[in-house]
């Protein structure tokens, strides 16, 4: 080996809210010289391209994947199930200087391992540490395998949020570079949506999973158009089958640009995700989440707890419930929409892209020389 990063390969987890993030960070590795194989599934390949990336395709079984994770015990299964499978023939493939995987991606772990490279770990939602995943409600039946399928664990973790939003963050070393959501480097796909009128817009957006319950967002968007909100709901794929008509001050729209609306947006509505979640922190907006999933409901109790969100704790609130909601919002609009600027802020405050890139290149050529 040659003491240089030539090659990294990358081991995607073939979602949009994992793959997005990850994009700025690929671009950046191939604009500094480096040849980067990109695994994910065909859905994903025309998204991965334009950053120069080699593409390689998983095998058809990580179709299982694309689905919810609802039950966090059967997705660990699932996960170590596919792992035990794949990691060996992903294996057979030429070795690269670095591997680089999502942090769900446990078989980049295992591959990385059986090449005796380094790892850099892609983290699209929050680190979870050992102690972090045993506080995390009923994980009485979680065995030290599945801890370990789970736990954020490299020589290097890219994190695309900040220490101020991270639970914990201020404890984590420096092996963790908080590069933020790293907006200004992302790809902007779907409608450009503007506001319509004097009223304020609410955003509302269930996500590319959880946004099949289309009369779940219909009954939101009619609560918020009767509390005096213009209301703009993204359904995604759900789009071609959401027929009928909408309550008045409200468009619901296919895929959007949110980082488009929120420019406007005066509050958004939201499963959780991390990426609609910190690119309406970004914008200084604040949220009501609506959980769909475990991650998502960590990521709306760090929201609460920094005075920045409303978290709701039922998959489908009640619609008193939410109208409480949208009333506290509106009442103590300033104080929620500071506290948001102010998270929004530290997203600048961490690694800037170049020099985490340089962090990961430097890895693999400390790793080559060592060898």
């Amino acid at each position: 080996m040659s003491g240089v990063c030539s090659s990294v390969c990358w081991f995607g987890y073939p979602l949009r809210s994992h793959t997005v993030p990850s994009l700025p960070v690929v671009a950046a590795l191939v604009q500094a010289g480096v040849d980067v194989t990109f695994h994910t599934t065909p859905a994903f390949r025309a998204m991965v391209e334009p950053t120069g990336a080699r593409v390689a395709e998983y095998p058809a079984s990580f179709a299982r994947l694309s689905g919810n994770s609802n039950d966090l015990q059967a997705h660990v299964r699932r996960l170590a199930e596919i792992n035990d499978t794949v990691a060996p023939s992903l294996a057979s493939g030429p070795h690269a200087d670095l591997v680089v995987h999502d942090a769900s991606a446990a078989w980049g772990r295992a591959v990385a391992h059986r090449w005796g490279r380094p790892t850099a770990v892609s983290v699209t939602t929050f680190v979870f540490t050992r102690s972090m995943l045993r506080m995390i409600g009923d994980t009485a039946w979680m065995t030290d395998a599945d801890v370990d399928t789970l736990a954020t664990t490299g020589d290097l973790k890219v994190v695309y949020t900040s220490r101020v939003f991270q639970p914990a963050g201020a404890f984590l070393d420096d092996s963790h570079l908080f590069v933020g959501p790293l907006l200004e480097h992302r790809r902007r796909d779907g409608a450009r949506v503007a506001p319509e009128g004097s009223r304020p817009l609410a955003y509302v957006s269930l996500g590319t999973i959880y946004n099949q319950n289309v009369s779940m967002l219909r009954a939101l968007a009619a609560r918020l158009s009767d509390a005096g909100w213009q209301v703009v709901v993204s359904l995604g794929s759900e789009a071609a089958t959401a027929g009928g008509e909408w309550p008045p001050h409200v468009r619901a729209f296919g895929f959007i640009d949110q980082l488009s609306v929120l420019e406007h947006a005066r509050l958004v509505v939201s499963h959780g995700g991390l990426q609609t979640v910190t690119e309406s922190l970004a914008q200084g907006v604040p949220l009501i989440v609506i959980p769909q999933d475990v991650d998502q409901h960590l990521v709306g109790q760090r929201a609460a707890g920094l005075g920045a969100a409303i978290k709701l704790d039922e998959k489908t609130p009640g619609m008193d419930t939410f109208d409480a909601a949208v009333g506290r919002i509106a009442a103590e609009g300033e104080r929620f929409a500071a506290a948001a600027a102010a998270i929004g802020r530290s997203f600048g405050d961490g690694v800037p892209l170049a020099a985490a890139v340089q962090r990961m290149i430097g890895l693999a050529a400390t790793a080559s020389r060592s060898a």
